[in-house]
């Protein structure tokens, strides 16, 4: 499997870490927005929602993400159809982080920005690992790339140890 690069970047403080990252996609600007936006697309690489999904700003959500004890909750605090979609989460009880997803038209498709403003660090090279390993699956719930799972987990634990990296922190720490 060969999946486009990330570009990574750390921001913020070491308290409050801003992780964002950025990749381009060979699909349109609809076609990612329906793949990030459709309840049913976005249980095949995301999560699948508990209750009613979000249906605009203001709206609050549950998410499962797969595990027993990994489910998110959030409000959505902004909804630009096919520019841009923010929440507010919290994962497993964590102080409330921001996390803010843009969509721009390039000449090639789409590039996908997602920008995620962290109250507390202690899960920010998990959360890099993550958010690297959702953008990959991504590029194959929109028909552009092919799914390997065991290559997936093998992302997630490079992303993963990228970002210790950035970080600064010891190997079992943040995550």
């Amino acid at each position: 499997m060969s999946t486009p690069s990330i570009q990574r970047t750390l921001q913020g403080t070491p308290d409050q870490p801003v992780l964002v990252f950025e990749r381009e996609y060979a699909a349109d600007v609809a076609e990612l927005w329906s793949a990030c936006t459709e309840p049913e697309r976005v249980q095949r690489f995301f999560g699948t929602f508990s209750g009613e999904p979000p249906q605009g700003v203001g709206a609050q959500f549950r998410i499962d993400l797969g595990g027993d004890d990994d489910v998110a909750v959030g409000t959505v605090t902004d909804c630009e159809p096919m520019r841009l979609i923010g929440y507010d989460w919290s994962w497993q009880g964590e102080q409330s982080s921001h996390v803010q997803v843009s969509f721009s038209p390039t000449d090639g498709g789409t590039r996908l920005r997602i920008v995620h403003r962290m109250g507390e660090p202690d899960h920010a090279a998990g959360y890099g690992g993550g958010w690297e390993q959702m953008m990959a699956a991504l590029g194959a719930e929109t028909g552009t790339e092919s799914y390997d799972d065991a290559a997936y987990q093998q992302l997630e634990r490079t992303a993963v140890g990228q970002w210790r990296q950035l970080l600064g922190a010891a190997p079992a720490e943040r995550d």
